[in-house]
């Protein structure tokens, strides 16, 4: 039985600080003239690295999470606002602080030094400051440790991450061949994602386009049709 039992090639995990990975499979290596296997990763945002983890390594493996599901995410963003902050007057104490955040791989946690760090960041820009280096590192880790994980299950870029969190909007584009016919049969799915989408995410029927009789689409330039409600922004693009 190989340590992929419970993981299987193709799987996209976090691991660690990581962040997301995915797993190529197991492979052998002579190491110091032993032979060892070995659970292989690719990390998903750092494409020129691999990772590779020992299967008799039981204190690594416990660093395998499966990613947050979409609701899970939303919990976390919801939450944020209300979380104390993590700030600590002395550097060593944030350091150790910090450290301990980020080994733990708890999201929640993380988003809370996130949500810190930020806050902080503005405070200090506001008086013509600016983060000290400490500081700084701990908050760009513990950024994109997260933001990395939120971008690879809500299917949006790294930089958009933080707009979502801090909006949450999200903006989908489709882009369509000039044929009526594909057009029209695009323009059928795109109104049925809308729908799906309104459902998905609750959003108020009366915000935006919407009427009894379904989605009203309006155009906004000559190649495009937009609606945008609740936090959702669809564009329909004709090329």
């Amino acid at each position: 039985e190989g340590a992929l039992k419970m993981l299987k090639k193709g799987d996209v995990i976090s691991y660690g600080t990581t962040g997301v990975c995915k797993v190529e499979g197991e492979c052998e290596q002579t190491v110091k003239g032993q032979k060892k296997r070995y659970i292989v990763l690719k990390p998903v945002h750092q494409i020129n690295s691999t990772l590779y983890v020992p299967v008799d390594n039981d204190e690594l493996k416990t660093k395998f999470k499966p990613l947050l599901t979409g609701d899970e995410i939303e919990e976390i963003i919801k939450e944020m606002p209300e979380e104390s902050s993590l700030w600590k007057e002395s550097s060593s104490e944030r350091a150790e602080l910090y450290s301990q955040v980020l080994e733990s791989g708890d999201r929640k946690r993380l988003a809370q030094l996130v949500r810190t760090l930020y806050l902080r960041q503005k405070h200090l820009i506001a008086k013509g400051r600016h983060l000290h280096s400490l500081d700084e590192r701990f908050f760009k880790n513990a950024e994109n440790l997260l933001f990395d994980e939120f971008s690879a299950v809500l299917g949006i870029s790294q930089d958009e991450v933080f707009n979502f969190i801090d909006t949450g909007k999200v903006q989908i584009l489709f882009f369509c061949p000039w044929h009526s016919q594909l057009f029209n049969k695009a323009l059928h799915h795109f109104r049925c994602l809308l729908i799906s989408l309104f459902q998905r995410y609750k959003c108020r029927d009366t915000f935006g386009h919407v009427s009894e009789s379904g989605i009203k689409l309006t155009a906004t330039a000559t190649n495009c049709f937009r609606i945008q409600a609740d936090g959702i922004t669809l564009s329909l693009i004709h090329i």
